[in-house]
Formats: structure tokens, C-alpha cells, sequence
């Protein structure tokens, strides 16, 4: 996104004399959507070259990614001229720890209940009470705009917190899916195929979001806010664990194991194909979440932080894998049913508390909007 050169809306005059006006957030917003597609196009490949490995062998499916890795140099190079070039910059880091060093010491969860918490760490502070050294030796290395950066950053990731719990519900915990589809009728189907349907439906939707659905919510001037936009993929998320649990409980009702089914020799009668609608959900799910939190982590993250900002948010999915191993135990029967139906409880749940806690985001957008038109780029 760092490709698009415009810091405000802008006046275009398009090749018929006709002056429209250019909305940076919905530029974003379809920037990301389009980035988004793309990444699962690649996944989608996962499908031909696990048909390669089964059918010619790994160095076909080895070769195939080659080829296209290749092609990226060149692709490059045709573009440079055509690029925005950021200068490289120095790691945020060392400053960002010092910081926090500062904001978090002494008394701090006063300063926290009046609302001067980072005021404490501004340098223009920091010497009105006679503090020239954020420790002893140490010189302050920062400057005021450095810790009102940090406090935007803070704020811009609280959001993320809430997506621990998507990523749970998107993909289930550990290999309960993989294993649901294992213990049905599969007619001679790998039961990792399934998956290829989250890649397949986000190439499918996006698509129809970017050009169908949003565009006519714009047309009768209905604002999709962020903030729904991720509840509504929360809510998906969860609803795929929701027929999971719906699922299992069928599969242990038909397996000649009863709830032993993971294990059992013998297939529940139920079709190995209904696996996929949990995929659709998670990947509708992902449509709605993921494009926005890559949207609003570039927004609302100060310029020499916006990659910072997205290694959080991609840190997120480690909590959520750490958090999903600790939870192993929970995926073997005769427990999958309350596996998955704790996971969609937890996954509304968050889903709700997400929107009670941010409701009011799209006026501090608004606000952050207007400030930065005020600065100018």
C-alpha cells in the first residue's frame, strides 16, 4: 500500500472532462482485497502440486513453485521505474523499548487512571522534572513526536487482540477438522484436499465483494464500517466451528465406533464432502476480517511504524497456534463435539466484545483522517 502516493482524497479528472473525487480509504480498502486475492491464488497451487507429488513425484511438485519464483526478478525489474522506493530505516525497536521502559515505570497505574500514562515518557517531560537519562548513563534518544507515534501504535493494535480468538475458530483447533474428515465417507479422497477450499472461495468471493457487493452498498450510501466488517467475519469464523460441531455429533451418531470415530477402522456414512462448508465459512470469514485488518493496520499506523504494526498483527497467528497446541488434548474423542462447539461459543463471544469495545472507531478514524489533511503529507 506504501504504492499509493496519496495521503487524502483526491480531485481526478477522468479522460471525458468529468472531475471525481478519489476516497483514499476506499482505495485502501480495495487495495487490500486485491492483495489478499492474490496471496490465495498462490495457496490455491497447493492443490496441483499435491497431485504432482502423488502422481509424478516431489520433484515435480519442488519445481513447479521454482518456475514461478524465478519469474519474480524479472517482473521486478519491468517495474522499478514504476515503483514508489522507500528509504531503508533504521529498527523502531530500540526506541520503542526505551520508551516503554519509561511509560511502565514507577507509578504507573496512576498515570494510567488520569490519562497522562505516556505523557511520563515524553523527553519535554522528562526534563521539567530534572530527568535528562532514560537509566543512568544513558542519554534519551527520543524526541515528544516519538512517544505520541508509540501511544498511535498501541492503540492501532489493540484491535489485534481480538483476532487470537479468530484464528483459533479459523482453522479449528490442532487437526480436529482433519481428523472430522478422516472418520467420514471419502470415496477415495485425501482428506487434506479439503482444505484447497479456503484458498478457492476467497479467489471466488472477492471478486464479487470488490465489484458487486461493495460498490452497491456505496451506491445507496450504506457505510460498511470496519468494525462490522470484521464482526461479520468473526461471526463466520465461528459459525464454521458451529457446523463442526453439528457435524461430529452426526458422525459419532453413524460411526460403527459410536464416539470413537477418529480411530475406528470402519467410516461414519456420513459424505466427506460436507467438510467443505467449514472451509467456506472460514474463508468468507477471512474475506471480511483479514482484508480489513491489513486496511487498518496501514491506516492508522504512524509512517515509519506501518511495518511494525503488521508484524504484530501477524504475530497474532503465532499466540493463536501456541495457544491451539496447548489445546491438543482437547482433539480426540469422544470430545471433538464439545471441542468444537467450545470454540464457536468462544469465537461469538469475542466477536461480540469486539464490537462493544470498538464501536466507536470509525469517529476516531475520522478524526485521525482529518488531522492528517490538517499536517498535510
Amino acid at each position: 500500500m506504501n504504492q499509493y502516493a496519496y495521503d487524502q482524497d483526491v480531485v481526478k479528472v477522468l479522460p471525458l472532462g468529468e472531475s471525481v473525487i478519489v476516497d483514499r480509504q476506499k482505495t485502501l480498502e480495495r487495495m487490500t482485497l486485491l492483495f489478499y486475492w492474490a496471496i490465495n491464488i498462490g495457496a490455491f497451487f497447493m492443490l496441483a502440486t499435491s497431485y504432482a507429488a502423488r502422481r509424478v513425484g516431489f520433484w515435480l511438485a519442488f519445481f513447479v513453485p521454482m518456475i514461478m519464483y524465478l519469474f519474480l526478478p524479472f517482473i521486478l525489474f519491468y517495474l522499478q521505474n514504476k515503483l514508489v522506493l522507500e528509504t531503508p530505516q533504521g529498527s523502531v525497536l530500540t526506541n520503542a523499548w526505551r520508551i516503554f521502559r519509561v511509560t511502565f515505570s514507577g507509578n504507573f497505574i496512576a498515570r494510567w487512571r488520569n490519562n497522562t500514562l505516556w505523557e511520563y515518557a515524553r523527553p519535554s517531560n522528562m526534563v521539567a522534572r530534572g530527568r535528562t537519562v532514560y537509566k543512568k548513563g544513558k542519554e534519551i534518544t527520543w524526541d515528544d513526536q516519538w512517544v505520541l507515534d508509540i501511544r498511535q501504535t498501541v492503540d492501532a493494535c489493540k484491535i489485534f487482540v481480538y483476532f487470537v480468538m479468530f484464528n483459533l475458530t479459523d482453522g479449528g483447533i490442532g487437526n480436529a477438522q482433519n481428523a472430522q474428515a478422516g472418520a467420514m465417507v471419502l470415496n477415495g479422497v485425501p482428506n487434506d484436499l479439503f482444505n484447497n477450499f479456503n484458498p478457492l472461495t476467497i479467489i471466488v468471493l472477492i471478486p464479487i465483494l470488490d465489484n458487486i457487493v461493495y460498490p452497491f452498498l456505496r451506491r445507496h450510501h450504506i457505510d460498511f464500517k470496519p468494525v462490522w466488517r470484521i464482526f461479520l467475519g468473526f461471526c463466520l469464523s465461528a459459525s464454521s466451528q458451529v457446523a463442526g460441531a453439528i457435524l461430529q455429533h452426526f458422525i459419532y451418531k453413524t460411526s460403527p465406533c459410536g464416539n470413537q470415530a477418529s480411530t475406528c477402522d470402519e467410516t461414519s456414512s456420513v459424505n466427506g464432502w460436507l467438510e467443505i462448508i467449514l472451509y467456506i465459512l472460514q474463508a468468507s470469514g477471512e474475506c471480511f476480517c483479514m482484508t480489513t485488518a491489513y486496511e487498518l493496520a496501514y491506516t492508522r499506523s504512524p509512517p515509519h511504524m506501518k511495518g511494525l504494526v503488521m508484524a504484530l498483527f501477524l504475530f497474532t497467528s503465532a499466540i493463536s497456534a501456541a495457544i491451539g497446541e496447548a489445546l491438543t488434548a482437547t482433539v480426540v474423542d469422544p470430545l471433538l463435539v464439545r471441542t468444537f462447539a467450545g470454540t464457536a461459543v468462544a469465537g461469538f463471544l469475542v466477536a461480540f466484545l469486539f464490537v462493544l469495545h470498538f464501536r466507536k472507531l470509525h469517529v476516531k478514524m475520522e478524526a485521525e483522517r482529518v488531522a492528517r489533511e490538517r499536517n498535510g503529507p
